[in-house]
């Protein structure tokens, strides 16, 4: 869950979904939050770390966009 999620009365907008699809990216890349058996590439794991800032205001600020930058990372591993 999104930090703000904890927090009663908190705005749960479209940037707590972003922070909660970054987490899934996460888990699926790796087995936790260490990095111990990270499957992905630094780009990758950049736009993890954007979408799942602790600050709302820091992360990507829609699905669009935290879709559009994992598929400029997935090209970054192509190119």
């Amino acid at each position: 869950m999104a930090p703000e999620e904890f927090v009663r009365g908190s705005l749960i907008d479209i940037r707590t979904t972003v922070f909660n699809l970054g987490r899934a990216l996460r888990l699926l890349l790796d087995a936790g939050d260490e990095e111990s058996q990270w499957r992905g590439t630094p780009a990758q794991l950049a736009v993890i770390a954007k979408a799942t800032a602790t600050e709302p205001e820091k992360r990507l600020p829609s699905v669009r966009s935290i879709a559009d930058a994992w598929h400029a990372a997935a090209e970054q591993r192509i190119g």
